[in-house]
């Protein structure tokens, strides 16, 4: 049998498991709430520039004929600017991080 003095020695321990346990679990409600917080702005980001997707930017500066309009790159799923008469034209336009670009 323990005594009273290991009794308490072991409660004293598990008290002290037990909040480590609660600390960490602490942390990981902290951590995954930041990661779907960043999630949810990095899909809002996503939305907006879907609604763009095949937004004509401007004239095509390559061929002269055909229009820039803004691309999804489905692989890398990152935006560019393109020429409409691709094709015909290869015309392209990285975007900085910042608009969706790699």
């Amino acid at each position: 049998m323990f005594n009273n003095e290991e009794k308490i020695n072991n409660s004293l321990i598990k008290a002290i498991f037990l909040e480590k346990e609660i600390n960490i679990c602490s942390n990981l409600d902290k951590i995954y709430e930041k990661s779907q917080q960043q999630l949810k702005k990095r899909m809002e980001n996503i939305m907006a520039f879907a609604k763009l997707a095949n937004t004509i930017v401007g004239d095509c500066p390559h061929c002269k004929f055909g229009k820039q309009i803004l691309r999804l790159n489905r692989g890398k799923g990152t935006y560019f600017l393109g020429c409409s008469c691709y094709p015909s034209c290869n015309y392209t336009h990285k975007l900085p991080k910042e608009l969706g670009g790699e």
